[in-house]
C-alpha cells in the first residue's frame, strides 16, 4: 500500500550461502545489491555507492567492528547480522556505529525488514534469541504520527 523503497545494499559477509540468501531475498523485495564483499578489507567498501550496509562481525581481513566504523564515517546506515547474540557483541557493534543488530537464524523476512528500517535511520535491536530475533525499539528521529503504522 505504501511507497516501495528501492535500496542499494552493500553486503559484507564471508559466508557465501548467507550472501546468496540475502541477495535473493533483497531482490525479491525490489532492492539491488550494490556490492557483496567476503572480506572486511575489500577496497570497494570505501567507495561503492550504497544506501545501507549489512555487515557480519566475523570477517577475514578486517573485523566487522572496523568495517562498521569505516562505513559510518561515510554516513552509511549499518545493520549487523551476526551469529553472536551476546550482549557484549551487540554493545560493541552499536558503539562502533551500527543502527541495528539481527542474530543469524532469523527469518529472512525479518532481516529484510530490518535492512529497510535501518536505511531510514531506525534502530533495530535483538530480543531474546529464543523468542524472536529482532524488534524495532526506537528511531533516530521521531516520526510524525501520520506515518505511524497502527
Amino acid at each position: 500500500m505504501g511507497e516501495q523503497l528501492r535500496l542499494r545494499v552493500l553486503i559484507i559477509e564471508d559466508d557465501a550461502a548467507q550472501t546468496h540468501m540475502l541477495r535473493k531475498s533483497l531482490n525479491m523485495r525490489g532492492h539491488v545489491i550494490a556490492h557483496a564483499a567476503d572480506r572486511g578489507d575489500d577496497p570497494l567498501l570505501a567507495t561503492v555507492p550504497a544506501d545501507v550496509a549489512v555487515v557480519d562481525l566475523g570477517l577475514p581481513g578486517k573485523s566487522g567492528i572496523e568495517v562498521i566504523r569505516g562505513l559510518r564515517a561515510r554516513k552509511l546506515p549499518v545493520l549487523v547480522v551476526s551469529a553472536s547474540a551476546h550482549s557484549a557483541a551487540v554493545t560493541e557493534a552499536l558503539l562502533a556505529g551500527a543502527l541495528g543488530f539481527v542474530v543469524k537464524g532469523a527469518r529472512l523476512s525479518e532481516i529484510i525488514d530490518a535492512v529497510e528500517l535501518v536505511s531510514q535511520n531506525k534502530q533495530v535491536l535483538p530480543v531474546h534469541p529464543r523468542e524472536s530475533s529482532a524488534a524495532v525499539t526506537s528511531t533516530a528521529e521521531e516520526e510524525p504520527a501520520s506515518r505511524s503504522r497502527r
